[in-house]
């Protein structure tokens, strides 16, 4: 249960911070010019994509995240859930330090991005149709998820992503489900200095 925000807090945070496209569907998967830092692992027929539009980000600034499915083999796969929860993929941004979000102690806290930030249940899983693409987005407008009033710390994190529905998850050809990881580097934000022409010429001669 997240401890920082009381339930309407947390709806009206993630409608603040986060744009979550439904998932749409068509054939192949082309990987969005933004999405820059991505990584991929196929799964039986099914070909898996994460990735994120930067590689580092000032602290403050506005994040892409991007996940895709495609199918490529001649029949329906399914991509099961077995809790029965919506949504079942996720993307988090995660400090190199924490193992997941909940360890060691305190990685909730430094942990400065989450998706989904509310669980609900009467999900179903996910079917991809031979020759279909589901494509999944996101966007983190810069403060922590889970309270804007924690600090969002520079350095070394890594985002972790994909249909993550429990240990040792399989698909329907019994395709082992795997984390996707990318490395991202949040940065001290850079001070933006008002400068002239004649102020910068004086200093040139």
């Amino acid at each position: 249960m997240n401890r920082y925000l009381s339930p309407a807090r947390t709806i009206l945070t993630l409608l603040i911070l986060v744009t979550f496209v439904a998932p749409t569907a068509s054939a192949q998967c082309t990987l969005p010019p933004a999405i820059i830092n991505s990584t991929s692992y196929v799964a039986g027929d099914l070909v898996f994509v994460m990735g994120v539009s930067a590689f580092q980000t000032p602290v403050g600034g506005a994040v892409d995240f991007y996940l895709s499915v495609y199918n490529s083999g001649p029949s329906t796969v399914v991509i099961p859930n077995p809790g029965q929860v919506s949504a079942i993929h996720t993307w988090a941004v995660l400090p190199d330090t924490c193992d997941n979000l909940y360890e060691p102690e305190g990685c909730h806290a430094a942990t400065p991005f989450y998706w989904p930030q509310g669980v609900f249940f009467f999900g179903v899983p996910t079917s991809v149709a031979p020759g279909q693409c589901l494509t999944y987005t996101a966007n983190w407008s810069g403060p922590h998820w889970g309270n804007p009033n924690l600090p969002v710390l520079p350095g070394t994190y890594r985002v972790s992503g994909g249909f993550l529905i429990g240990w040792n998850a399989v698909t329907s050809q019994g395709a082992p489900l795997q984390e996707m990881i990318v490395p991202l580097e949040i940065l001290t934000g850079v001070p933006v200095v008002t400068a002239t022409w004649s102020g910068i010429k004086t200093r040139l001669d």
